[in-house]
């Protein structure tokens, strides 16, 4: 999964200003939510499979994934369109994670 973590903080790194465009991955103002992404692969509850996750510990990261319109728990109103990187990061690269589970090894 490291290879997918790799190209998902690829996605990220593009300067801002400007800011990113709705649809497109978020720019990099501070740096802190590209720090925050990380690759998690262990075992599964129950003991009988490989899981793997690459995702964000940060507070904004679902909210950069999928957008957000409403108000929050601060009282802010946001209408935030979705800024995906995530998931065509997972998208582009399904069939190379599929060869690596077949081959019983996700790391």
């Amino acid at each position: 999964m490291d290879f997918l973590l790799g190209e998902v903080k690829s996605d990220v790194s593009t300067p801002f200003p400007p800011a990113s465009a709705a649809g497109r991955p978020p720019h990099l103002r501070s740096g802190d939510y590209k720090r925050s992404l990380q690759a998690v692969v262990g075992p599964s509850r129950s003991g009988k499979s490989i899981t793997g996750r690459v995702g964000s510990s940060s507070p904004y990261g679902r909210r950069l994934e999928f957008g957000f319109v409403g108000i929050d728990s601060l009282g802010r109103n946001y209408n935030q369109a979705a800024r995906p990187h995530l998931r065509p990061a997972m998208e582009r690269h399904k069939r190379r994670v599929g060869r690596m589970i077949a081959r019983g090894g996700v790391g």
